[in-house]
């Protein structure tokens, strides 16, 4: 049997690296997704560049709030019917730049530029609740998780932050050669600023302390807006929308899209909203849709387990795709060491110790040497031209495997070149039972009524001769078939057929044998010991015989027509003759019970009852019948009994009535005290 290895392991790809490549929910890799706009949006390239932010907020209703700093306006597009006006309660602003939307306070921050002052605008009202002065020249404002304001203060060069009232919090992150445009914030606390001027981004955390400072390589970043790890960043000199993954890392840029950005916005269902600074409605761009170009991953080692020369290891890719256009490589190595990686090369795995595997692009297998006990590493790329990725979620490593090969004569293995061909050509018929044989694994689940495909299950009973009816649910199947072969322990006895009932039917039933409450009557001997002596009660533990227990007996019970002969060996055979090999199953009458469940009890018990015995089936309903249903506590029921006559005279609304006159009743046709004469 083939060694070999599963290496994604736990849904993470533990022994691998990757750029450009995003983790899916259920653990696969592929392409990193992008915003993308649909239709496609060109934005006029006399639409101006902006040299300072704009802002964009969205509203839990679904409004969008956006500043127009040269119209000295706050405009609001409605979430119902996509109407463009300008907000009320916002008349007063010059210059409004950043915005954004406090939900614990429920009210929209407006960063009043040209009055150095934050305006708190109730959306209920639409009044201006309050306002926070003091600011030089507030570029952008943000909100935390807990509720904490941080506001960017281009004039005065830093970056405040306050409670949700306006009172100043400690912050002690202000380096001088920072002049912050905008801030946002991540789910997490961290505060993320961008310095324009400088092109770099720095991420600090809730106390201050700094974190990351990256650069994003653009000469006129606008429009910060981050959503989890990711920062979304506008390059006005390309005219696009870009997307950076954790620690600044270009993941690409949006689809479709092109203009100028001063502001973006993330609304409650990812979706991106772009605001070029003008006076003009945002754009709206769905967060995911598109794909990087390029990725790679790499991994190793993995070392070969088996001791056998010049063996060949099979690599086998679970590899889908999510539409045309998308391309998928393999590279192998296996040397001891791993080869270099660059994946900013225009060919990541150009180093020579890395060797293309000369298979097709897509190519989901391949056979390649290896030496014994030696390491291989594993390389994948994806390509793709925007719009669709391939999906990788499992990469196998049979080491060592026996190929097709062995079978055929040792001359074709003694050329190297032709040995390697022929190895991997006839690997190619091996791929076409790939399914057939991963059926083959599979068997044993078939055998298991907890993991078979429920369309097997009645196929599954049939082996242990079990009946599944039809309308029992699918957990219910499983249970029954899982307990068939212990059932069978106990088939034919009263506890079997009483659980059979039960489990089968749902009906509870008591399965009594006549010959358990028989015995006969005999005198202890003197001196017998209490237990003997309480074996001998009259009339409870005892009955009385038919017959003698001895049968004809000369001299003593032969008697002529009233005795039996009974050889030495059936001693006492006739006293249980008449009770032996019979049972009687008792039905109560319930819930569960009805005409058709008596039916089916009645087949159940047949198919279950040993063949030499005679049975009867009866229902213990509310009655007592002396010497039938008379046994207190067991099947003497009080109640109301069914009224078996009604059938007769019905229309009259009579039942079956004994002849004669109606009885007299106490209280109604008689008093207590006084004498009521009647005729005859």
């Amino acid at each position: 049997m083939d060694d070999y290895r599963y290496l994604n392991r736990g849904n993470r790809w533990p022994d691998f690296s990757w750029d450009g490549l995003e983790l899916t929910a259920d653990g696969a890799l592929q392409l990193t997704a992008l915003p993308i706009a649909t239709p496609p949006v060109t934005m006029s390239p006399a639409t101006p560049a902006p040299d300072a932010p704009a802002g964009l907020a969205v509203a839990p209703g679904g409004d969008v709030y956006l500043s127009d700093p040269a119209g000295n306006r706050v405009l609001v597009v409605d979430g119902c019917d996509g109407t463009l006006r300008e907000a009320c309660g916002t008349r007063d602003v010059r210059t409004p730049r950043g915005l954004a939307f406090h939900r614990g306070r429920r009210v929209l921050l407006i960063a009043d530029a040209g009055n150095g002052r934050i305006l708190l605008v109730d959306l209920s009202t639409h009044q201006i609740a309050e306002e926070w002065a003091g600011f030089a020249e507030p570029w952008s404002v943000a909100v935390d998780p807990a509720g904490d304001v941080y506001v960017a203060d281009h004039g005065a060069r830093r970056v405040r932050k306050l409670d949700q009232f306006g009172r100043a919090r400690p912050w002690p992150w202000a380096p001088d050669d920072v002049t912050p445009a905008q801030v946002a914030v991540r789910a997490d606390g961290t505060v993320v600023i961008l310095d324009a001027a400088a092109g770099r981004v720095h991420e600090v955390d809730a106390d201050g302390g700094p974190l990351a400072e990256w650069d994003p390589g653009l000469h006129r970043p606008m429009g910060l807006a981050v959503a989890g790890p990711v920062s979304y960043l506008g390059d006005n000199d390309q005219r696009q929308l870009l997307v950076f993954g954790a620690d600044g890392r270009p993941a690409g840029a949006a689809h479709g899209w092109s203009g100028p950005v001063a502001a973006v916005g993330i609304g409650p269902h990812g979706e991106l909203y772009i605001h070029s600074g003008t006076s003009a409605a945002p754009s709206v761009l769905a967060a995911t849709g598109a794909y990087r170009t390029r990725g790679l991953a790499w991994g190793g080692p993995f070392v070969n387990p088996s001791i056998e020369r010049q063996p060949w290891h099979l690599v086998r890719a679970a590899l889908t795709s999510s539409g045309p256009g998308a391309y998928f490589q393999l590279y192998l190595s296996t040397q001891q060491t791993q080869p270099p990686v660059d994946p900013a090369a225009d060919d990541p795995f150009s180093d020579p110790g890395w060797h293309d595997p000369q298979v097709a692009p897509d190519a989901a297998q391949t056979l390649f040497p290896g030496e014994p006990l030696g390491t291989v590493w594993v390389g994948v790329m994806f390509r793709g031209e925007g719009l669709a990725t391939p999906v990788l979620s499992q990469i196998r490593i049979d080491f060592a495997h026996a190929t097709l090969l062995r079978y055929l004569p040792a001359i074709y293995r003694e050329d190297t070149a032709s040995r390697r061909f022929l190895a991997c050509w006839l690997t190619l018929f091996e791929s076409a039972f790939d399914a057939e044989h991963e059926l083959i694994d599979g068997l044993a689940a078939l055998f298991d009524p907890a993991a078979a495909d429920p369309r097997f299950l009645p196929w599954l009973a049939g082996w242990l001769a079990l009946e599944l009816p039809g309308t029992w649910p699918v957990p219910r199947q499983r249970q029954a078939i899982a307990g068939a072969f212990t059932s069978y322990a106990s088939r034919g006895t009263a506890a079997g057929l009483v659980e059979a009932l039960r489990t089968e039917l749902g009906l509870s039933a008591v399965v009594e044998e006549p010959i358990v409450q028989s015995g006969w009557w005999a005198l202890p001997e003197d001196g017998a010991p209490p237990a003997q002596a309480g074996l001998s009660v009259l009339g409870v533990s005892t009955v009385l015989a038919v017959a003698e227990p001895q049968g004809a007996v000369l001299g003593s019970t032969a008697v002529l027509d009233g005795s039996t002969l009974s050889p030495q060996e059936e001693y006492a055979r006739a006293l249980f003759a008449d009770v032996a090999h019979q049972f009687t199953v008792r039905l109560y009458r319930g819930a569960a019970y009805s005409d058709q469940a008596l039916s089916d009890a009645s087949a159940l018990v047949a198919r279950n009852a040993p063949a030499h015995t005679a049975y009867h089936v009866c229902v213990v309903e509310p009655s007592l019948r002396v010497g039938v249903q008379s046994r207190v506590g067991i099947d003497a029921i009080v109640g109301d009994p069914a009224a078996a006559g009604q059938a007769l005279d019905a229309a009259a609304g009579g039942g079956l009535l004994l002849g004669g006159a109606e009885p007299s009743r106490l209280g109604r046709e008689s008093e207590l005290g006084h004498i009521y004469l009647t005729e005859g």
